[in-house]
């Protein structure tokens, strides 16, 4: 975890920070300890205008991820594919989700989302 959250029972992770032009992103990932377990975490991404001095309010991308289904190594953790680039006018953003496997046999199943912001 990053940071803690609002409250005490939120934790944050998977952060990654792309800029250009005075104009930042960092996209997290959140989950709160209450809801579930804290089984469900949630990507957001959130902008400055003015060099990463003030931020804007956090918006939520794709759908939830469920940690039930996701990566584990050394304990469960949102993925480790997460990326972000910027350029004028759009920042690219990129994060895993998981959710329950279609297929009854497989424990596992992730997959790699994508979004194209225009801050």
């Amino acid at each position: 975890m990053v940071t803690g959250g609002p409250a005490a029972t939120v934790a944050r992770g998977n952060v990654d920070v792309a800029s250009y032009g005075g104009v930042a992103t960092v996209t997290y990932a959140d989950r709160d300890a209450t809801v579930e377990s804290g089984r469900f975490w949630q990507q957001r991404a959130v902008t400055s205008h003015d060099d990463a001095r003030h931020f804007g309010r956090p918006v939520s991308l794709g759908p939830r991820y469920d940690s039930r289904y996701g990566a584990v190594a050394g304990g469960v953790f949102p993925g480790d594919y997460i990326g972000s680039a910027a350029t004028r006018g759009r920042v690219y953003l990129t994060w895993t989700v998981a959710s329950k496997p279609k297929d009854p046999a497989a424990t596992y199943h992730q997959v790699l989302f994508g979004a194209v912001l225009h801050p």
